[in-house]
Order: C-alpha cells, then structure tokens, then sequence
C-alpha cells in the first residue's frame, strides 16, 4: 500500500527543494543523501532549481483558485530514513513560519524527520511515512499554459496533475492509479424528499459482490417484475415516475443501489459488478418483463444479457454503446497523457475482460446483438453533454430493425429521466413493444 504525507505553503514560494536519507533495501545499510527541486509542472529532477516558476501562480489562493489545494504531496516505495525540506520564499524568508505537515507545524515534522530516531519523535503518522518505500515528489498545481486544467473542477485538476505527473515517472504506476478512480464516483447521489415515500415501502434487501452489498428494492409480488438500473453517480430512487406508472399497469417493480451508490456500501463499482447483481436478481425473480436502464446501467445491463439475463423488452435511457467511450471520456475528461488510456486499457483487459479476444474487448453492445434478440427502445437527449448522442444512435443501429430510437431535445442526461413524454412512451413500449 503507497502511503503519502503532504505540506501546505501558506505564503508564495518559486521553489521546492528536498533533501532525503534512503535505506538499501537489499543490504540495509543507508545510502547517500540527495536533493531534488520540484518544479509544479515537471517530473523531480536531479538538482533542477526551480526559480523561474511564476510567483503570482503559487501564491496559496491563486492555486486554491485553479485547483483546490496548495500541497506537495510524497508518496514513498523504500524505507526512508530522514527527510528534510527547504523553501525558497518569494519574499521574506519563511522556511520556519507558518507551514504544515498534516495539520502538524512543519518545523516540529522537519526536526522529528531530520533526527536519528525519527520514529520516536514524530509518532505513528509519520512513524507509517518512514516505513514507505521511494520517494516521489508531486506539486498539484497545474502548468499555466494548460487552460484546460485551470477550468477543471478542483477535485478533478488534482487527480489530472497527480496522474500526469506520475506517469512521466511510471506509467504503470499512473495506470494502476487511474483504473482505480476509474471506478471511483466521486460523488454519491442522496434521496430527494420527493422520492422518500414511495422507497419507504419498498420491500429492501441486499445483493453481495466482492465484498460490497448492492441494496435492492421490490414493490409488488414479484410477479411480472420490471427491472429497472440506474447509471454512473446515481441511485434505483431516480426512476420514481417510472416506478409509479409500472405499479398501475400491475408490474412489479425491482431496482437497486449499486456498490459506491446511494444506500449500496463499498466505494467503487464495475460493469462485471452490475452484471453480477443483475443476475442474481434474474435468478430471485425469473426472466424480467422488460428491463429499463439509464447511462452506464444500460452498458452493464447488455452485458449482463450476454450472460444469461433474460428480458422480453429492453429500454436504453441516454445508454452508452461502447465502454471504450467511457475510457476515452474519462481520459479526456481528466486532461490525461494519451499514454494513459493504452495503461488503462491493458489493466480493463486484464481485470474486467480476461479471455477476451482483442477484437471483443473491451465490451461493445455491437458485440451482444446475435445474443440480445427481444426489441430494444432507445431514448436519447441531443443535448446531452454526459454521454453524446451519438452513443445512443450506434446501440438503435447495432439492433438495426429490432430498434426505434426517440430523440428529445433540452433534457441533458438526467432531467430526461423525469420528462411525462420520456416516461409515458416508456411505459407504453414496455407494456405493448
């Protein structure tokens, strides 16, 4: 496990300078001292003094401003002994004021890093940094000329420098980082008011994957059961007006919160999760009349069907055609190095798809349709920003005569889920096809 440990300058700083003592894992025994300079934007170079960087860009709000935080963060892979810092001050000299380690005073965590027995002295947080391993410096804060991270969410202009910096070191490192938050939402989408009630009387239960607990919910007998599965950052409580209607018709109704979602535990999921939840739920219910899927969930749905589910009508609500879209979204979405994509591609082949051909993988519904037989509506916003249009286009024209495609306007990729006209045609298709 990488553990890391991170300093904030609280006044403006042009250079980073460290100084660490690293132990021989192969002979125990200490190796020379070695000094690096941090550049905000470079990979850590050998005695590289960074003067040149533009004061005003470092200044603690300025950078806040563009990326949230103000940090050096070190992730250390080999014992280390002691570890010093210094601070070349755009103004006065401010090595010993005001700085901090992890809520702690920097010159207390310099000192207690800089003695013989630094274990002692600077207690089990930095006790669990000096039994890490290498060191690798990381500044987040993103070059001046790339605009494109200045305008990225702070969360996100973090993760784009961090993996990018990281890569020009290890790109296998990087891609072990970046197919980890690949599968991270970063936000986890709450109930509404509006939603509660009608989830009050749902009958719960709970699907295990992989250590995690999907949390499902069942309205009716069970009889005629509709499944419906929601996407990527949201919850089974978005389909609220779908779920109403169904009930009319005399459906049952069954969805559920997948791992990292809503009410579901963990803090990550994957395509073979909800295809895993989707056929134990098939194995609990039987065959589904229909089965309605939103976003990513209608990715994972078509997946599941290639592997055993069964439903007599399948509806795709601004559904994604092929996981590599996802892939090139993320990498896009992030400013990433295109190396990074290649990394992550290979960790996607080995963990989600082992065994599967070149060609096939990773997962396309252009690859389900001589499985999937029943009809398929496809509904799809041409104004939505998440996942284009064109995704939505290519699964109607993978399924070719078996397809109809209904295209809104002004909906975007969720609103479209509690439109009356998007939720009546629905309703219809899955009652008569």
């Amino acid at each position: 496990m990488m553990r890391t440990w991170s300093w904030r300058a609280t006044k403006p700083f042009r250079s980073f300078s460290s100084r660490h003592t690293e132990t021989d894992p192969d002979r125990g025994r200490r190796t020379s001292g070695s000094t690096h300079s941090q550049s905000p934007t470079a990979p850590v170079t050998s005695r590289q003094d960074l003067r040149r960087a533009t004061p005003a860009m470092l200044t603690p709000r300025a950078v806040q401003g563009r990326c949230g935080v103000n940090s050096v963060t070190l992730t250390t892979a080999a014992p280390v002994r002691s570890f010093s810092c210094a601070v070349s001050a755009a103004g006065p000299d401010v090595h010993g004021a005001n700085q901090m380690v992890d809520g702690m005073a920097f010159p207390s965590i310099q000192r207690a890093l800089g003695s013989a027995d630094a274990d002692a002295v600077a207690g089990s947080r930095i006790r669990q940094h000096l039994k890490a391993r290498t060191i690798v410096l990381i500044y987040h804060a993103p070059a001046t000329a790339d605009r494109g991270v200045l305008d990225m969410d702070p969360t996100e202009a973090v993760v784009s420098t961090t993996l990018n910096t990281v890569s020009r070191v290890s790109g296998r490192l990087a891609g072990t980082g970046a197919y980890a938050l690949f599968h991270m939402p970063l936000a986890r989408s709450k109930m509404r008011s509006s939603e509660r009630e009608l989830f009050d009387a749902a009958h719960r239960g709970r699907v295990r994957v992989n250590g995690k607990s999907a949390v499902t919910y069942r309205w009716g007998t069970g009889e005629r059961p509709v499944l419906l599965v929601h996407g990527w950052q949201s919850r089974g409580s978005r389909f609220s007006d779908f779920i109403s209607g169904l009930l009319d018709r005399g459906y049952s109704v069954v969805t559920f919160d997948a791992p990292g979602h809503g009410d579901g535990t963990g803090r990550s999921t994957t395509i073979i999760e909800y295809q895993k939840i989707l056929t134990e739920l098939h194995d609990q219910y039987g065959a589904f009349e229909a089965l309605v899927a939103h976003s990513l969930g209608a990715l994972g749905s078509f997946h599941a069907l290639t592997k055993g589910v069964k439903a007599e009508r399948i509806v795709a609500i601004s559904g994604v055609c092929d996981f590599e879209y996802l892939v090139d979204e993320f990498v896009s979405g992030l400013k990433l190095r295109p190396s990074l994509k290649g990394e992550l591609l290979v960790r996607i082949g080995k963990d989600l798809f082992p065994g599967v051909p070149a060609d096939r993988m990773p997962f396309s519904v252009r690859h389900a349709t001589e499985v999937i037989t029943a009809p398929v509506l496809v509904v799809h916003d041409e104004d939505d920003t998440r996942i284009g249009v064109g995704q939505g286009r290519a699964i109607a024209a993978a399924f070719g005569d078996r397809a109809r495609l209904i295209t809104t306007q002004g909906l975007g990729h969720r609103k479209i889920l509690g439109d009356p006209d998007v939720v009546r045609s629905v309703l219809d298709f899955v009652e008569h096809g």
